[in-house]
């Protein structure tokens, strides 16, 4: 479409009516169709930033995981001993 346009640009030749109007139109559309892969593109995002939000909180509890069983395994030995 960029190239079409830009030949009816340097054409030394009025488009008509109805050629101006299907360029209009379809940049119109083209404009809707972006505009709507967006909004597609930003609730895609959103969602991904919730998953990594979960994901941070589930490898901190698993770290804290590691350190509560390490604890409890000092614990054990102190009361073995």
């Amino acid at each position: 479409m960029i190239n079409e346009l830009a030949c009816l640009l340097k054409s030394p030749e009025v488009p008509t009516a109805s050629v101006k109007a299907g360029h209009v139109s379809q940049v119109k559309e083209l404009r809707a169709g972006i505009e709507k892969y967006e909004n597609l593109l930003q609730s895609e995002m959103e969602v991904a930033k919730v998953n990594a939000d979960i994901l941070e909180k589930q490898a901190v509890a698993l770290l804290m995981k590691t350190e509560e069983v390490k604890a409890e395994d000092k614990t054990q030995t102190t009361v073995v001993i």
